[in-house]
C-alpha cells in the first residue's frame, strides 16, 4: 500500500511541496486541505495587481495540473483537529478522519489584530487571501481616506496601490522608521522619502491607541494625541503563526512550529511545518527563523519534499530574502541585515552593505539594483569576507569580489 501524505494548507508553500513531491518521484497518495474555496495560490499579487485590478484572481493559481498529477486537493477544508496516535486528521464539519503516514502543515499565518478595534462593527481590513483583497478593493476609490497601521511590508504595499488609485492613504508606524524589521535605516530613509513623494502620509513613533466612529468612518486617536479621520482601516502589524492545530496536538511552538533543517517537527517526524508557520535553523547564522516571504516558502518546500524522499540530504540552510514592489520600484533584501553593521555604496543605485563583528557579509540592501543583490547572496552564502572599503567604494566591481 502507498504512504498517504496529507497536507494542511493551500497557499503556496503547501501547493509547491505537493507538486515537488510528485514530480521528484513519490508514488504516495498525495491529499491536500485548502482551508479556502481555492486551489493552491500565491498570495503576493494580492496586495499589488490584484488589489489595483490590473490582475484577475485566479492569475495567483499556482500553474499546476492537480488532476494530472494525482493529487487530491480538497477545496473549502478545514482541519479541525489531528490525532497524533492515531495518525489521522479531523476535518470541520463531522466528516471522516484522514489518516496520514506523514502530515504536512503549510497553515500560514494570520493578519494580527490591534488592541484599539472594540467595535467589531468597524470597517477594518486585513489583506491575507483572495476574499480580503476584494473587500478592500471596494473602498479604494479617489479620495478616500484610508488609514494603514503598521508600516511594514504589506501596509506600505497597500499604500503605494491605494495612492496610485486615487485614495489617500495613511500610515501610522509605531517605530521611528518604516520597516523596522527587515529593512536597513538607510533604505527605510529613502522609502519614506518616495512615499511622501507620491502623496502618501506618514506618522512615525507613534501608534493607535483609540478608534471610535465619526458619522460613517472613523476617528482614530494616535498615541501622540493627534487623531486622523479615514474611511477604512486596514492592519498591516504583522502576522502571527497560525500554529493552533499544532500546539493543540502536542508539537512545541515558539512563534511557529519548531522543526529540524528537514522542517520535521522537533517532537514527531511524520509531521513536518513549512512555510510561514515554521521556525526552522539557519546554521550559517546561527538562529533560528521564521521566514514571511514567497522566496522562502518555495525553497523550504521543495527541500522539505526533496529530503522526505533522500533523509541524506543537507539541512536547509538558504540565504533569507525578499522583495517589495512599491510605486514602481523595487525594494531587495539579502540574508539579515539587522546582523552587522551598515556600510553605504552611494553609487548609481545606493545599496547598503552588512558586516558582522567576524567581517562575514551577512546582508545587504538595495532599492532598484538586482544585480548587485544577486552578487550579495552569493557573497552571503559563500561566507565571504569582502574588504569594507571595497564595498563601500562605487568603482569596485562588485563582481570581482567573488573571486
Amino acid at each position: 500500500m502507498s504512504r498517504r501524505i496529507v497536507i494542511i494548507g493551500g497557499g503556496q508553500a503547501g501547493g509547491r511541496f505537493a507538486e515537488a513531491l510528485r514530480r521528484g518521484g513519490s508514488d504516495a497518495r498525495i491529499t491536500l486541505l485548502a482551508e479556502e474555496p481555492h486551489a493552491p495560490y500565491e498570495r503576493p499579487p494580492l496586495s499589488k495587481d490584484v488589489l489595483a485590478g490590473k490582475a484577475a484572481p485566479d492569475t495567483t493559481r499556482i500553474p499546476v495540473d492537480w488532476a494530472a498529477l494525482g493529487i487530491d486537493i480538497l477545496e473549502g477544508v478545514r482541519a479541525e483537529a489531528i490525532d497524533r496516535s492515531a495518525k489521522r486528521v479531523q476535518p470541520a464539519g463531522g466528516a471522516a478522519p484522514i489518516p496520514y503516514d506523514t502530515l504536512v502543515l503549510a497553515t500560514g499565518a494570520r493578519p494580527r489584530r490591534l488592541a484599539a478595534l472594540t467595535d467589531p462593527d468597524l470597517p477594518v481590513f486585513a489583506l491575507r487571501s483572495l476574499a480580503d483583497a476584494a473587500a478592500l478593493r471596494a473602498i479604494l476609490t479617489p479620495g478616500r481616506r484610508i488609514l494603514l497601521v503598521g508600516g511594514g511590508v504589506i501596509g506600505l504595499e497597500v499604500a503605494a496601490t491605494a495612492a496610485a488609485l486615487g485614495a489617500h492613504p495613511i500610515v501610522v508606524e509605531m517605530a521611528p522608521r518604516l520597516m523596522p524589521r527587515g529593512c536597513p535605516p538607510a533604505m527605510a530613509d529613502r522609502l519614506l522619502a518616495l512615499h511622501r513623494d507620491r502623496g502618501v502620509e506618514v506618522h512615525l513613533g507613534t501608534g493607535v491607541i483609540a478608534v471610535d466612529w465619526a458619522g460613517a468612518g472613523i476617528l482614530a486617536t494616535l498615541g501622540n494625541g493627534e487623531r486622523i479621520e479615514a474611511d477604512g482601516i486596514v492592519l498591516g502589524i504583522g502576522a502571527a503563526p497560525d500554529d493552533g492545530l499544532a500546539a493543540a496536538a502536542g508539537l512545541r511552538t515558539q512563534d511557529g512550529i519548531l522543526v529540524d533543517g528537514h522542517a520535521r517537527s522537533l517532537d514527531d517526524p511524520d509531521v513536518l511545518a513549512i512555510g510561514d508557520v515554521a521556525r526552522h535553523p539557519l546554521p550559517r547564522f546561527g538562529v533560528t527563523l521564521r521566514q514571511e516571504s514567497w522566496r522562502h516558502a518555495e525553497a523550504q518546500a521543495r527541500h522539505a519534499a526533496a529530503a522526505l524522499l533522500d533523509p541524506a540530504l543537507p539541512d536547509y540552510d538558504e540565504v533569507p530574502g525578499f522583495w517589495s514592489d512599491q510605486h514602481g520600484t523595487r525594494l531587495l533584501v539579502e540574508g539579515l541585515p539587522s546582523e552587522g553593521r551598515e556600510i553605504l555604496r552611494a553609487s548609481a543605485i545606493e545599496s547598503s552593505w552588512h558586516i558582522a563583528p567576524d567581517g562575514r557579509l551577512v546582508g545587504a540592501a538595495t532599492i532598484g539594483d538586482s544585480k548587485a543583490m544577486a552578487v550579495a547572496r552569493r557573497l552571503i552564502a559563500a561566507g565571504a569576507r569582502p574588504d569594507p572599503a571595497r564595498l563601500a567604494d562605487p568603482a569596485t566591481d562588485l563582481r570581482a569580489l567573488l573571486r
